[in-house]
Parts: structure tokens; sequence; C-alpha cells
């Protein structure tokens, strides 16, 4: 009994002191390394190339368009007035400006051409849409109950013949 725990525990040492051994240990663990690495780096590129907006409006508005959380881009929720923001679009601290008034009859969007970073116009236009939707319902004094049955989206059974 003694030669082969002899013989295993010299295969043993061997295996264990072989670099193949190390690297199966290893490998799994710096492959997942390299991966959360790489992920993380991809999440703060994205991050860094969304725009930077300001949004001139009713501060109920604008707590509105935050509360959305954007994902095509970033509101300077601190810059509140039109020539404040022109300064910073003009220095280049933001890439643009969203200008609503109080009651939705004028929506404009003005933005550093010149910027690297993507163009949020058509996801501006979507969550500014879904607002002015909701201010005409609150207007017009329909519950948001109402509201969502107004706007649910229809339902299609499919059925063969």
């Amino acid at each position: 009994m003694t030669k082969i725990l002899t013989v295993a525990k010299m295969v043993f040492k061997k295996r264990v002191l072989s670099p193949a051994y190390y690297w199966m240990i290893l490998s799994p663990l710096l492959l997942l390394l390299v991966a959360t690495g790489l992920s993380w780096y991809m999440v703060k590129q994205t991050a860094h190339n969304q725009p930077t907006i300001a949004v001139i409006a009713s501060p109920t508005v604008r707590k509105a368009l935050v509360a959305q959380h954007p994902t095509t881009y970033q509101i300077k929720s601190r810059i509140t007035n039109a020539k404040q923001a022109n300064n910073y679009l003009t220095d280049g601290v933001i890439d643009g400006i969203l200008t609503i008034n109080d009651d939705f009859s004028k929506v404009s969007y003005k933005h550093d051409a010149s910027s690297k970073r993507s163009n949020p116009l058509t996801s501006l236009t979507t969550n500014v849409t879904a607002l002015r939707s909701q201010f005409y319902a609150s207007k017009l004094g329909l519950t948001p109950t109402e509201w969502a049955n107004i706007t649910k989206q229809a339902t299609i059974h499919d059925q063969l013949h």
C-alpha cells in the first residue's frame, strides 16, 4: 500500500509542479478578468459618446424629461436659462439646447454641428412627444388610467384559416 501512495505522491507532485496545471487553473480566471475589463471599457466609451444637452423649459417639464432616464443623451439640469445655455454651447461644455415653451407649441433643438458625439434628435422627439401628449391629456382632464387606455397598443390575435 505504501508503494501505491508513494507513486501517487510522485505523480501528484509532478503534475502540480507543471505549468499546464497552473494554466488550467488560472486561464478561466484570466479570461473572466479580460472579459470584465473589456465590458467596462465598452460601457465607458458608450457613456462618453452621449451628448450632454440643456433643457430650457418649465421646471416640471425639465423634471419629467430627467425622470424618463434617457439613455442616448444626458441632461445638464443646473442650466436653466437660454443665455447661460448659449454660452455653454459656444464654449463646448454642452452639445445641444432643447427649448420647449409652456404649451408645447414651439419646440426647438439647437446643437453643435462640430460635436463628435451622436445627435439624439430621434430620442428627443420620442420623449418630447410623450410629454406633450401627457400635457394635453391633463389639460383635457383625462386621468392617467384613461390616457393609458387611449394610448395602449392594440393586441391583434393571429388566426390561421
